[in-house]
């Protein structure tokens, strides 16, 4: 059941990011149980029509909705995540069609007016304000996707590289999120040394 939530949500949540056709499709199973509880309960979306047709010898259920609550219990957080990864991979210039020549001039150029911004210091304002009071180096800590040492770290537990670790662990509960920056953690701890690979072996991921 909990592979069918997770289908919904993420057929939902394209569907939204990208301007896809507002559609849901289920092969070889109709999950009325699943849908039920999301129309009524959580008011995530309003069923306007369900197709059923034939395709490739299998089954093929076919859902059109209107009406998507992304801010129901549901979508919220996901769709958050999901909206933020778009608007930074638009924002890096990885989905512009511009040539690379005048794409990377551009990017560079925003890239140049978010390190003239002082949004990120610590320094308070007139008024008094410190819009990133913990931050006493006065710019912007790296995100994960963006760290060097992250993307090693995904790597050692298996994974191509960071966004093949995201599809993995996009939607992980609390104590999935926790284990992970456990094991991160005792990661970075060996990170710098030579034979920091001998001194992981003893680390576990269930």
């Amino acid at each position: 059941m909990t592979s069918i939530f997770n289908s919904i949500k993420k057929q939902l949540i394209n569907n939204e990011i990208y301007g896809n056709e507002r559609k849901l499709q289920f092969t070889n199973f109709y999950p009325e149980n699943a849908i039920v509880w999301l129309t009524t309960k959580q008011k995530a979306f309003k069923v306007t029509k369900l197709n059923r047709y034939i395709q490739n010898g299998e089954r093929i259920y076919e859902i059109e909705y209107k009406d998507v609550y992304t801010g129901c219990d549901f979508l919220d957080t996901a769709y958050e995540i999901a909206k933020n990864k778009s608007e930074r991979a638009d924002r890096k210039g990885y989905k512009s069609n511009e040539p690379v020549s005048v794409k990377f001039l551009n990017i560079n150029d925003r890239f140049r007016a978010e390190l003239d911004c002082p949004n990120w210091s610590n320094n308070p304002d007139e008024t008094g304000y410190k819009s990133c009071p913990n931050n006493n180096r006065e710019f912007e800590y790296i995100s994960r996707e963006d760290s060097q040492s992250f993307e090693h770290f995904c790597q050692w537990l298996g994974y191509d590289n960071y966004e093949d670790f995201q599809q993995y662990h996009e939607f992980d509960n609390e104590e999935n999120k926790q284990t992970i920056d456990c094991l991160y953690q005792q990661f970075l701890e060996g990170y710098n040394i030579p034979t920091w690979i001998d001194e992981t072996e003893n680390f576990c991921f269930n």
